[in-house]
């Protein structure tokens, strides 16, 4: 009964607005958004251009290489 208690001590000072953590903790969780958000991106460009290969409203990665290789380069 003391370990509960412990683990749900843990978790409400994750969720508490004072929580402190680890450099390493800190960097994970602030890359978060940033890597679901690039997941996501690349899903829904996936999934569209699986309908419709020639979608322009969402470009795959490597569209989107070769548009700022032509931009910056030619």
């Amino acid at each position: 009964m003391k370990r509960l208690a412990l683990f749900w001590a843990k978790i409400a000072h994750v969720f508490s607005l004072k929580a402190k953590f680890g450099p390493k903790m800190t960097f994970v969780l602030s890359s978060l958004p940033f890597v679901l958000a690039l997941t996501g991106y690349i899903i829904a460009a996936d999934v569209r251009h699986r309908e419709n290969p020639m979608d322009k409203i969402v470009p795959t990665i490597p569209q989107l290489i070769d548009g700022f290789k032509l931009t910056l380069f030619e």
